[in-house]
């Protein structure tokens, strides 16, 4: 029943936000918190690392390398 309260308000508030009304930003941002916290998911983590060339398997590499290098 809580999850659904919380989308019930999330959807009365979304339009407003959205057309910038700071007010209704807020309210969704709050919703938004507190529905991170109901779903646990709002845990603060910290930077991802680098990705090294040791990490990754030879072939994910080669993949990586020809999906991101420039072609001439």
């Amino acid at each position: 029943m809580y999850p659904k309260r919380l989308e019930a308000l999330l959807v009365a508030v979304w339009p407003a936000a959205m057309a910038g009304d700071t007010r209704a930003v807020e309210c969704a941002r709050r919703v938004l918190a507190q529905q991170g916290k109901y779903l646990g998911i709002d845990a603060e983590v910290g930077p991802t690392p680098p990705i090294s060339d040791n990490a990754l398997v030879t072939d994910e590499l080669a993949a990586f390398r020809k999906r991101y290098t420039a072609v001439p």
